[in-house]
């Protein structure tokens, strides 16, 4: 496995896994949630994917639409609305912190410390795995998580 870098992280991916775990899969995670806010992203995510994050997935084997979770938080003074979500892969973490910092303030609160990919979109990767698939149990695995500032694009009422 060759090791990949992105951002402040060296990883080491095992593609083939990844691409075969996901290959056993049937439903993104927002396909299986199917509320709105996950059906807006269902529809933003092919133009999301066209770009820089779809180029860092392929680079860990991560096939979409197969994200784990999605999540809409909010409209923004903005008018897009904010996400968050993850993916995972099979391989590790060979160097870089950890996507989420523990607040000196409070022992267990942390804090996203993300890197942006893009205007609107940022990324980081940690080890410590939620909402693990059964095709991927057992598995040395990396959780990729993002959060994104995109449109809303269904006919469904735009939430604030």
């Amino acid at each position: 496995m060759d090791t990949v870098q992105i951002g402040q992280w060296v990883l080491r991916p095992d593609v083939d896994r990844t691409r075969k775990a996901h290959s056993k899969l049937a439903l993104s995670g927002a396909e299986e949630c199917g509320c709105a806010g996950c059906m807006n992203f269902h529809a933003i995510r092919p133009r999301l994917m066209a770009g820089p994050f779809g180029q860092v997935l392929d680079r860990l084997g991560i096939s979409p639409p197969w994200e784990v979770e999605v999540y809409h938080t909010c409209r923004l003074p903005s008018g897009l609305h904010f996400y968050g979500g993850w993916f995972h892969f099979v391989g590790s973490i060979e160097s870089g912190q950890p996507a989420w910092k523990v607040v000196e303030s409070a022992a267990s609160f942390k804090s996203a410390d993300f890197e942006p990919l893009f205007p609107g979109l940022a990324i980081g990767f940690h080890a410590d795995v939620a909402l693990v698939r059964p095709v991927f149990e057992g598995l040395p695995l990396v959780q990729l998580e993002w959060s994104a500032e995109l449109p809303w694009v269904i006919e469904a009422p735009e939430p604030d």
